[in-house]
């Protein structure tokens, strides 16, 4: 296990000590934070000193806002300022419009090119003893942003440990048998397919062909595939698929909408999850409890 970290975008800033400050970095004024989110921030979003996390005497850690421009939140709610909120392990903070994850003595990290996700790595990305994971299959050109904030859901929902996603797991090595090895550890597969996912089958070469090993090797081992469309996308004709993907066209499929309908389709989709992972649950430990609504401050030390 190693210390808490951070994790924005490409990027993760291990804590090594009981404090880290969150901000923009001005050299010309002394202002160093410990996390500079300048890189991820082209917007300006992020005050000079935004926040600070740190550890309390329980050995829990905090967050604070010190009064930034454009706020902080913690797992959706915005925190006032001046004030300690008690961080969880994967809490989701958002600082001005930065997105980022906080992980508590966790293993080995990996940094995650989606804003807000947290990524862990264990062995061949697989999880925790006895826990059963969701196995995300899609192609990067069709629906990588829908299936990142697929993703973010999931992990919220379920507990970031349970959900395993090729950019944020992949290593270098042998691309088939660390996907076998997440499979087995895997109780779903969700196949995200976007508008152009039928014309990118077409296209690729079936013996190199990443999502065409996930399918037909979920498929083989007897894993639920759950096809999820986005982006409008409708599902593809039985014409449209091969030897190896042709057990999706017995499938039902699920559409996430977007705007105000994509909450309302997302709870329909988790639901469903929850049913299929119900009896894996009871091996590994229950799942992680449902979002907060609400958040408790605790005084600000002095």
């Amino acid at each position: 296990m190693t210390a808490p970290a951070l994790v924005c975008d490409s990027q993760e800033w291990p804590f090594t000590g009981a404090e880290a400050q969150i901000g923009r970095s001005q050299p010309e004024a002394g202002i160093a934070p410990s996390v500079d989110l300048t890189p991820l921030d082209p917007e300006r979003s992020v005050s000079r000193r935004h926040a600070v996390i740190h550890r309390v005497d329980d050995g829990s850690w905090c967050i604070r806002d010190l009064g930034s421009i454009n706020g902080t939140t913690l797992d959706g709610t915005a925190l006032a300022p001046h004030r300690d909120y008690p961080l969880r392990d994967g809490a989701k903070l958002r600082f001005g419009d930065v997105g980022c994850g906080f992980v508590l003595a966790h293993p080995e990290t990996v940094a995650d090119p989606r804003p807000g996700s947290v990524a862990s790595r264990s062995p061949a990305g697989g999880s925790q003893a006895g826990e059963r994971r969701i196995f995300l299959c899609y192609r990067r050109d069709d629906s990588r942003w829908p299936t990142g904030r697929l993703a973010d859901a999931l992990c919220e929902h379920f507990g970031r440990n349970r959900v395993f996603m090729d950019v944020e797991h992949l290593r270098v090595g042998n691309w088939r048998d660390q996907i076998k090895q997440s499979l087995d550890a895997s109780s779903v597969v969700v196949v995200v397919i976007g508008p152009g996912w039928a014309a990118e089958l077409a296209r690729r070469d079936p013996a190199t062909d990443q999502v065409r090993y996930e399918i037909s090797t979920a498929a083989q081992r007897g894993s639920t595939l759950v096809p999820v469309l986005v982006d409008g996308a409708r599902m593809p004709e039985a014409a449209d698929l091969d030897d190896a993907t042709s057990v999706l066209a017995d499938q039902e499929a699920y559409q996430l909408r977007e705007d105000k309908y994509w909450r309302p389709t997302l709870d329909v989709l988790l639901a469903e999850l929850g049913r299929v992972l119900a009896s894996d649950w009871s091996l590994g430990g229950a799942p992680d409890s449902e979002p907060r609504t609400e958040i408790t401050a605790r005084p600000a030390s002095a």
